[in-house]
């Protein structure tokens, strides 16, 4: 199954270094996952991959990869563009997801639109 999740160049830059700076030589990328939370519903869940599940999918640009499950994907994350920006003395990964229909007050959660979800 092909994947339709772009990484930006900024943003492989970023997971590479974060890769290079986890604890031990065994991650093997990033993870993005989506969970239920928050008051609109989902929020995402970036953290380290240090082993890979039979549904994982890896992406890889400039040296780094992103893990992301393929249930997971094909729900909430079909054509999503991942970012790092830089916002005065904030930073961190963006993601631009088609599949957002709304969003808290806060950023920090928002709303999607579920593929294959009764």
């Amino acid at each position: 199954m092909a994947i339709d999740i772009t990484i930006t160049d900024t943003a492989a830059d970023h997971i590479k270094e974060a890769m290079t700076n986890a604890q031990g030589d065994s991650v093997k990328g990033v993870r993005l996952h989506v969970k239920k939370a928050g008051c609109s519903g989902y929020e995402y869940v970036v953290e380290y991959a240090y082993d890979l599940g039979p549904l994982d999918s890896e992406i890889s640009k400039n040296g780094a990869c992103l893990v992301v499950d393929r249930e997971i994907y094909q729900k909430f994350l079909v054509g999503t563009v991942v970012d790092f920006r830089q916002e005065g003395l904030n930073e961190g990964l963006v993601f631009d997801n088609p599949n957002v229909v709304g969003q808290c007050g806060c950023g920090e959660s928002f709303a999607l639109k579920e593929k294959g979800v009764e």
